[in-house]
């Protein structure tokens, strides 16, 4: 309860809870069990029930990391899978899987439209951005270099640029999305 601070509900999400998020009707949350790459499993957590739901299981897709809530479906990394991946609650499956070619693929942003992705990747110091194609299983990649260990990052409120928290070399990259 935000106004107390009083926990009203705990609920079991799994072995090394990394991150979560709510569905955007606020129903549902999501954890990510990540393990450093051992684990596969998403935490379903029924906010209006407050309980837990059975888990996800990602099969090969390991090490989910980062997670959005975009277009009613639940976006992750799967960073020992070097891919990002999108589930579907109301199919209860993966519907859909991308590759990115970089070790560490550790967090991902999916804009409202689906039609860019954006991915940090710890291993290769680098940084992915996806763009829809023009047909259904069109997508073009572009990797970028940063600096070392590049982790969290953020949009700038214009669109313009994007950040990153670059953790093994103390550094903060700057990317012009468009260029």
């Amino acid at each position: 309860d935000p106004s107390s601070l009083k926990v009203i509900a705990k609920a079991p999400v799994g072995k090394d809870p990394h991150e979560v998020i709510a569905s955007t009707d606020g129903k549902f949350a999501y954890v990510s069990n990540y393990g450093g790459g051992r684990y596969n499993t998403l935490a379903v957590i029924d906010l209006v029930a407050h309980k837990a739901l059975p888990s996800i299981d990602l099969g090969p897709l390991r090490g989910p990391h980062g997670l959005a809530f975009v277009g009613g479906k639940v976006w992750f990394a799967a960073e020992a899978a070097k891919a990002v991946a999108r589930y579907d609650p109301q199919e209860k499956k993966v519907d859909w899987i991308m590759g990115t070619g970089q070790n560490r693929t550790h967090m991902v942003m999916v804009s409202e439209d689906q039609a860019h992705i954006y991915t940090s990747n710890i291993g290769s110091a680098t940084m992915t951005f996806l763009e829809k194609g023009a047909g259904p299983r069109d997508w073009n990649e572009t990797v970028i270099p940063v600096g070392k260990g590049s982790e969290g990052f953020d949009i700038a409120p214009d669109g313009r640029e994007l950040w990153t928290a670059n953790a093994g070399d103390g550094t903060v990259s700057v990317i012009d999305i468009a260029a």
